[in-house]
């Protein structure tokens, strides 16, 4: 099973936390950094659900992309 990491535990990552519990999910994984991204061993079926700001989404892309690691992305307002 894959694992998922839930970037950017604002109003929507909390969102997509109660979906992933309601379903029964216990794979996946909250951060809320940059820091804590690059700090992460992500496992090579892991994919990344990426809802940060707009200031920090693009050094999250190409880190992520560098890793070819999957990100789904997300905004609001």
């Amino acid at each position: 099973m894959s694992t998922i990491i839930i970037l950017g535990y604002g109003k929507m990552g909390r969102a997509v936390e109660r979906v992933c519990q309601s379903r029964g999910l216990e794979d996946y994984q909250t951060l809320d950094s940059f820091e804590e991204l690059q700090a992460l061993d992500i496992p090579e079926d892991s994919v990344v659900i990426e809802f940060t700001c707009a200031p920090d989404c693009l050094k999250n892309y190409k880190f992520l992309i560098e890793k070819n690691i999957p990100v789904v992305t997300g905004t609001t307002g």
